[in-house]
């Protein structure tokens, strides 16, 4: 019986031995598929299919419209908003019909390829993106009434603008070195510019 009793322990043991190793490749195998640094790519396509409203909240490296673009022929708001490890974000200009956009708290976001022709364009908010250097140009939207790009603390320079806004909000970049000229902007109702030291607008 003492026999017996030894034999189960030493069988017990080696099931937990066993259990411990799986669990160990289940781990080690996880932690492979999620290496930190390993470039992600979302596409806008399968993110907000057949939404009007779409907010992309997620862990890629960079964000790409897609190729199947009926599946957005619906969107109207597009916000990109606290992905943790966004670094691009890619062409945007084929979003035709899209009204407002927002791009905010992505802390390693550091670029943006181009905004293209957004001609339904009514509302831009760009803000708390801490590594964003710069905005593609925003000539084309002609639709534009209320542009708000505030606290990117690594922005040295604003995009070409739309003449078309009436509310422009620009603040809380002390790194900005200039300042567009606002003399064209002949709809402009409301401007505030706000603690960006080192610039000054040129009306």
């Amino acid at each position: 019986q003492r026999d017996a009793g030894a034999n189960s322990v030493r069988r017990n043991a080696a099931a937990r031995r066993r259990s411990c190793n799986c669990g160990m490749m289940v781990a080690l195998t996880m932690c492979a598929r999620m290496a930190p640094g390993a470039a992600f790519v979302t596409t806008l396509t399968s993110e907000c299919s057949n939404q009007d409203f779409c907010t992309v909240t997620n862990g890629a490296t960079s964000i790409e419209v897609g190729s199947a673009l009926g599946n957005l022929a619906g969107l109207r708001t597009l916000n990109i908003a606290s992905c943790p490890t966004l670094v691009t974000i890619g062409d945007l200009g084929s979003l035709t019909m899209m009204t407002n956009l927002s791009i905010t708290t992505n802390h390693d976001l550091t670029s943006i390829s181009g905004f293209g022709s957004l001609t339904n364009v009514h509302t831009v908010f760009v803000s708390a993106n801490d590594n964003l250097l710069s905005l593609p140009s925003m000539s084309a939207f002609s639709s534009l009434k209320k542009l708000t790009i505030q606290n990117n603390p690594m922005m040295q320079a604003l995009p070409q603008l739309s003449t078309r806004p009436e509310t422009l909000i620009i603040g809380g970049m002390t790194t900005l070195t200039t300042l567009p000229s606002f003399s064209g902007l002949t709809r402009l109702i409301t401007l505030c510019a706000a603690a960006c030291r080192r610039a000054a607008p040129r009306l």
